[in-house]
């Protein structure tokens, strides 16, 4: 949805300077997520299927 509000407020935008400022914004938002996505490449989160809780462990405490 953010992104979406960004692409229209680009079409919109009559005003060159705050334009500029989202494209700057755009491209910081993606470098922070690629970021991410590499730490959670490394630490082995991303492919880390979703598991359920082991729910006899949890019945003998």
């Amino acid at each position: 949805m953010f992104l979406m509000m960004d692409g229209l407020a680009l079409g919109v935008g009559m005003r060159r300077d705050i334009n500029t400022n989202y494209y700057r914004l755009m491209l910081e938002v993606s470098k922070f997520a690629e970021n991410g996505a590499e730490i959670m490449m490394n630490n082995r989160w991303l492919e880390k299927p979703p598991s359920a809780v082991d729910r006899k462990a949890l019945a003998r405490l």
